[in-house]
């Protein structure tokens, strides 16, 4: 149906006083299309409207909390109406509008509040309703403050009448037949009789006191003095009290005067168990209210009766739930006002506060007046009359009190509870230690009473089973928190919703929201209902708590406020400004122009308190991983810092972990000091966009683990996936091109490391899937049985071309990697072919080695594939007539070396020539790239560890001996 239908059925009305739609007619719209341009969206207004006549303006609201609201002037009422009628719910973009007269108090006629009046009280029972329930509706329907003075003006419309404690607004019986100019009154979300389900109180008389107990027979309610009546205290149980009224109620006929209900109570069960106030006791009228099915009312004559609350015992078997009052509509002044006083009460001594004392207290608890006018009302009674969800007003007389309601009290309670089993390692708490327990966690001395009841159980007991449970354990009562093993699927649903959470608080002001807007929000936002049982919970605010590092749920009295953590809001604060910047000229701003860009960017202003900053010099020391500060001429720029490749820099770092061969594990800052030393760049890690090197490694998970040592030093090492990769990295370093055959893989690794390779160690149900989890070090490359495993190219340096080498063990120091040329000796591992002699008889040559003791030859390790195979080529001999059976006297010019090998002695001889140059250290590496077997002497191969990092598990050790039959030397020096 559309939401005005507009009949002018008594123009006469309208015609006796001024037209209020003389200057045209505003119209409100909602439920637009954020995701619509502003200029998309006046342009498409302006062609829907002006078909059904002139429009005069098209005005939108700002766009915050995706609440976009716009107001279109037509040229007249008539014309509204008609644009009214036609497009309510008419489509957008992708949502449908929805479109209603606006009916400000500014542009308010009173014909128009009479209409207005008509259609809610024409459906209310007998035309009347009291005066704070029809502010209500009227607020909740019209969607503006309701002037009370008004009302007084409508003299032909309504009355308003004195009754009990409050005023009654009443449709006179001239009006109850008229048609309402407004039409029907329902709401779009059901009749205004049926959105509060409030039980009003019976409006005919009732006798003061019971005739029958009552111990005063001479009682005359015209001589009773309402100041004079005492509130009794009582100590008793709900288990044992509510089965009594039930009782009383069946043999009154349905209801008890007040007064007179200890009288009857001690006729039919004995004394009650009186007490004074603030002795552990509870009043007597608030534990009346605790009963299911029973309520208070008040009659005309201002007296209070217990009756049952649908005039009826209630059902068995009930949910005591369904038998309590639920919160009346209310406007959201209303609402924060019922928190205000849940705030207030809690502070009072068993949450009790005289009448009296309420504006004082809550001027000095909340350091503001209690303005009543504020909310529409003339009389502090009206107000607090206002939220009966909340508030019991206890006794009679300048003498009441101010309490808090059962349900108010259970659902406070529910939440303390549930903090404390939080507390709690196991969970659960034994109800013989629950007031420790209480203690500790809320650093006050447990009182039942606080909660408005006498016995823990009988609070406990009105908690739904899914929040928490009461079990039996060896004889003792526990109370703890259902649980529920979630499943792996729920768990990972779960991490995708703490990003979703992070992607819709960054999108809100100040990146924090209600707890009560998240998920109409969240639908807006994604499109799709946030489904509980998808993840695993029963509860938004437990699903809240399972991602403590994402989202804070901040209690503000009664209000909760989600918001992210300090660590996501930097980051989301450093998107911010990375976006504000790069828009800028540049990629620079004035700092004196930031807080104005900002809010011109992103709709609100910026607060420097949220990130616990007085300035903006201090806020930008938290960002300087994306923001710098450079000081110009015509003052201080902020300006965006260029980051740096973070994939090149894991690299770097992989490299250095996988090649420390000490400890098994470094600490944060010798791993940065050997990272300068070898690349000789200092490590910044603002470059990379974090505030700390310890930030960058933890946001690497999959690679390594940072942990904190027994000296409080940050500490880093590899995951076990990545010692496992390590190990193949070493392996692949063994062999030419650094590749190997997958179906090679598994024996050859088992070879080298001395143990079985066992995927399902690791995760992984086949060595190809293991292997595919480290693709920072090797990829699999070709197809069936020829697919070979190869060796990142970022993988293959070696740390010892870049001046620092992994320490064997502690007596052994780093090798610096520097190659000079040295005397011959039994541990030589490599010749100088033409090394300086000036005569045939020289007697020593020089060899090549490292000047460190290090086992590791790196002239014997494989040669690089990047440089050529050298070319050999024999000697030239020259041919002479010789005897060839006689030996020769003097034997040829030259000196031969006996190189003996690990296991078989092969001679290989090597001509020295003489007259020519020494080679210096430069041609060692030539020398290091002829393929010579190793050659240390057998003392040298016993200190040599067991695991050789260099020694191909597939290298075939020479089984014959062999000598060779020809002199070889290098082409460049051969001497014809």
């Amino acid at each position: 149906s559309s939401p005005l239908a507009f009949n002018i059925a008594n123009p006469s009305t309208v015609a006796d006083s001024p037209d209020p739609f003389a200057n045209g007619a505003d119209i409100q719209i909602s439920n637009i299309d954020y995701r619509l341009s502003r200029k998309e969206l006046q342009q498409l207004m302006q062609e829907a409207f002006s078909r059904h006549g002139k429009v005069k303006s098209v005005e939108l609201s700002p766009h915050t909390d995706y609440q976009l609201k716009a107001v279109v002037q037509m040229e007249n009422l008539q014309e509204a109406i008609s644009a009214v009628n036609s497009l309510h719910r008419y489509k957008i973009g992708s949502k449908k509008i929805l479109v209603s007269l606006a009916t400000g108090a500014a542009n308010k006629s009173l014909s128009l509040l009479s209409a207005e009046t008509m259609s809610i009280l024409q459906d209310a029972p007998a035309c009347c309703l009291p005066l704070f329930k029809f502010t209500d509706i009227y607020e909740k329907k019209f969607g503006h403050k309701l002037n009370v003075s008004d009302l007084y003006k409508l003299t032909d419309t309504v009355t308003i009448r004195e009754q009990g404690n409050g005023r009654l607004v009443c449709l006179l019986p001239s009006s109850q037949a008229r048609q309402s100019p407004l039409g029907s009154s329902q709401s779009h979300d059901g009749s205004s009789t049926n959105c509060s389900p409030i039980i009003f109180e019976e409006l005919e008389y009732h006798e003061p006191v019971c005739r029958q107990h009552c111990s005063n027979k001479d009682f005359s309610e015209h001589e009773f003095d309402p100041d004079s009546y005492k509130i009794p205290f009582v100590i008793l149980s709900l288990k044992t009290f509510a089965p009594q009224v039930h009782s009383l109620l069946q043999t009154h006929e349905g209801t008890v005067p007040l007064l007179s209900f200890p009288d009857c109570y001690a006729a039919e069960f004995g004394e009650l168990e009186v007490v004074q106030e603030n002795q552990a006791g509870v009043p007597l009228e608030h534990l009346v209210t605790c009963v299911p099915g029973v309520n208070i009312a008040t009659a005309q004559s201002g007296i209070k009766v217990v009756r049952w609350i649908h005039n009826k015992p209630p059902p068995p078997n009930t949910d005591p739930w369904l038998l309590r009052s639920k919160s009346p509509v209310g406007n959201p002044q209303l609402i924060q006002f019922s928190r205000e006083v849940i705030d207030l009460l809690k502070s009072q001594p068993s949450c009790v506060i005289p009448i009296s004392n309420f504006i004082p207290s809550y001027h000095h608890h909340f350091a503001k007046q209690c303005r009543v006018s504020d909310y529409g009302y003339s009389k502090l009674i009206e107000l607090l009359e206002a939220v009966p969800h909340v508030l019991q007003i206890l006794g009679m007389g300048s003498k009441r009190l101010l309490t808090l309601t059962h349900r108010a009290q259970v659902k406070r309670f529910t939440q303390d509870l549930l903090k404390l089993l939080k507390s709690q390692a196991s969970k659960q708490v034994i109800v013989r230690e629950f007031s420790q327990a209480y203690h500790w966690c809320f650093s006050k001395d447990w009182d039942v009473t606080e909660y408005g009841v006498c016995e823990l159980i009988d609070i406990v007991s009105e908690i739904p089973d899914t929040t928490i449970c009461l079990s039996q354990q060896d004889n003792e009562m526990v109370i703890c928190i259902p649980k529920r093993e979630r499943t792996q699927d729920e768990i990972e649903r779960t991490k995708q919703f703490s990003k979703d959470v992070v992607d819709l608080l960054r999108h809100q002001p100040h990146f924090r929201m209600p707890f009560n807007k998240f998920i109409p929000s969240y639908h807006h936002h994604f499109g799709r209902q946030c489904k509980l049982a998808y993840y695993g919970f029963t509860k938004l605010l437990e699903l809240f708590e399972a991602i403590p590092d994402i989202l804070q749920v901040l209690e503000c009295g009664e209000e909760k406020i989600l918001t992210l953590t300090e660590v996501e809001r930097v980051k989301a604060l450093a998107a911010q400004f990375v976006k504000l910047l790069r828009s800028q000229k540049d990629n620079c701003l004035m700092m004196t122009d930031l807080l104005t860009e900002y809010a011109k960017t992103f709709g609100y202003t910026f607060r420097l308190q949220d990130y616990d900053v007085s300035s903006i010099s201090a806020l930008t020391q938290k960002l300087c991983h994306v923001v710098k500060i450079a000081d110009m001429e015509s003052g201080k720029q902020i300006q965006l810092i260029n980051r740096k490749s973070l994939r090149a820099l894991t690299a770097q770092l992989l490299v250095l972990l996988m090649s420390w061969e000490g400890a098994a594990h470094l600490s944060v800052n010798e791993l940065k000091r050997h990272y300068e030393t070898t690349h000789s760049v200092p490590l910044n890690p603002c470059e990379y966009g974090f505030m700390t090197l310890t930030e960058l490694l933890k946001s690497l998970p999959y690679l390594v683990e940072v942990f904190t040592n027994d000296k409080t030093e940050e500490c880093v090492r590899l995951t076990s996936l990545y010692l496992f990769a390590k190990n193949v990295r070493s392996l692949l370093h063994t062999y030419h091109y650094q590749q190997l055959f997958l179906h090679e893989f598994s024996m050859a690794y088992t070879k080298y490391v001395g143990e079985t390779l066992q995927p399902e160690t690791y995760g992984c149900s086949s060595v190809e899937e293991l292997l595919g989890a480290i693709p920072q070090v090797v990829w699999i490359k070709g197809h069936g049985h020829k697919r070979i495993v190869v060796l990142k190219n970022d993988m293959k340096c070696r740390l010892s071309s870049f001046g620092l080498a992994p320490t064997h063990s502690e007596n052994q120091p780093l090798a610096t990697g520097r190659i000079s040329v040295v005397p011959k000796s039994g541990t030589a591992m490599e010749l100088e072919p033409g090394a300086g002699s000036d005569g045939p008889h020289q007697t020593e040559q020089e060899l090549l080695r490292l000047t460190s003791d290090s086992p590791v030859d790196l002239l014997c390790a494989p040669v690089p594939s990047c440089l050529p195979s050298p070319q050999l080529r024999p000697d030239p001999v020259v041919l002479q007539s010789a005897d060839l059976i006689q030996f020769e006297e003097h034997p040829q010019e030259c000196s031969e070396i006996m190189i003996l090998n690990q296991e078989e002695k092969i001679e290989i001889p090597v001509p020295v020539k003489s007259n020519n140059p020494a080679s210096d250290s430069s041609s060692s590496g030539i020398s290091a790239a002829v393929p010579v077997p190793p050659c240390p002497s057998s003392e040298t191969s016993e200190s040599l560890p067991s695991k050789d990092p260099v020694e191909s598990p597939a290298k075939k050790q020479p089984k014959n001996r062999v000598k060779l039959a020809a002199n070889f030397s290098f082409a460049p020096i051969t001497k014809l």
